[in-house]
């Protein structure tokens, strides 16, 4: 009788109970291997077939075939803007732990950038940093074009590129700062994710994860235009989710809510503390907790969910 053991969770394959009995199934195993190219010299090997050709008392010495996996894997790619630090950052150690190879794009810290590349690349995945000013439409496309041509076509996008303006009131916010906030935080979306999207509709798959905040669905009093400015971030993510869903894209939004970031240095000590107090969980997020969301919305995980916001933020809204 032969018995039946599962490979990977789901596979089959006969075993020989007791390898003493000379009736007993005698398997050769032959693997059928696949090598992915990459770029930069990179490749992954990776199993896909196992064959045992078997004789004995069950056996009828034909040759059996079984995939290790029901789809062949590859390492998937990702472009995230602003990912040098903060949430961006996390975000890219994120992926890279998942095997993933990374371009980012940052556009003052340089030294910082430079850091992440290499820490990166010593996982032996391919990682690009590349300097370029989101919300300049000739250098958000340049980024996505050079990451096209070093990793290839991307499997996912998440823009995570921002900026926001110290606390006050609106009559006291400038021409040049207010159109400095919409320039980063939503033209630099538009001109990043139409430089981009062709790659997706061409392969008709991948996901987009744009990166709003709890301000944008509840709005801030002294954050007018950061508020507004990620409001339009949701309604850019929900018709856009619409329009190309159709080409099995999707788009989804995540809108964290205070987080420990450089984007907070400016509060005190007491006023993070009086936030973690109006926070359900009783503390302030990380950014890891942020860039644990994005790459779910990225995943297979996630390939039913699309023009969703999702909201990390301790249930403070």
């Amino acid at each position: 009788m032969v018995k039946w053991k599962y490979i990977l969770g789901e596979e089959a394959l006969p075993h020989a109970a007791d390898s003493a009995d000379p009736h007993a199934p005698r398997i050769e195993l032959r693997t059928e291997w696949l090598k992915t190219p990459g770029r930069n010299g990179r490749f992954s090997i990776v199993p896909i077939f196992l064959t045992f050709c078997g004789q004995g008392r069950g056996m009828s010495g034909a040759d059996h075939t079984f995939p290790l996996y029901k789809e062949v894997i590859h390492m998937s790619t990702v472009f995230i803007t602003g990912g040098s630090r903060g949430i961006g950052a996390a975000i890219a150690r994120t992926f890279a732990f998942k095997g993933w190879n990374i371009a980012f794009s940052y556009l003052h810290s340089e030294e910082a950038a430079h850091a992440l590349q290499n820490e990166l690349s010593a996982r032996g995945i391919s990682v690009l940093a590349v300097r370029a000013d989101a919300a300049d439409p000739a250098q958000a496309a340049a980024f996505i074009e050079r990451a096209v041509q070093e990793l290839g076509a991307p499997d996912a996008l998440v823009c995570s590129a921002g900026v926001a303006l110290p606390q006050d009131v609106l009559t006291h916010v400038s021409d040049e700062d207010w159109h400095r906030v919409f320039s980063v935080n939503v033209d630099g979306l538009f001109y990043t994710v139409r430089a981009a999207l062709p790659y997706f509709i061409r392969r008709r798959k991948g996901a987009i994860v744009t990166m709003s905040s709890m301000w944008g669905q509840i709005g801030g009093s002294c954050e007018v235009a950061y508020s507004a400015s990620k409001g339009a971030v949701i309604a850019f993510t929900k018709a856009l989710a619409k329009e190309i869903g159709p080409s099995n894209i999707r788009v989804n939004c995540v809108a964290p809510g205070v987080i420990d970031t450089d984007m907070n240095a400016h509060l005190s000590a007491e006023d993070m503390q009086a936030l973690a107090e109006e926070t359900p969980l009783g503390r302030i997020g990380t950014p890891y907790e942020v860039a644990r969301c994005v790459r779910y919305l990225c995943s297979d995980g996630a390939e039913f969910i699309t023009g969703q916001v999702i909201a990390p933020n301790g249930g403070i809204c």
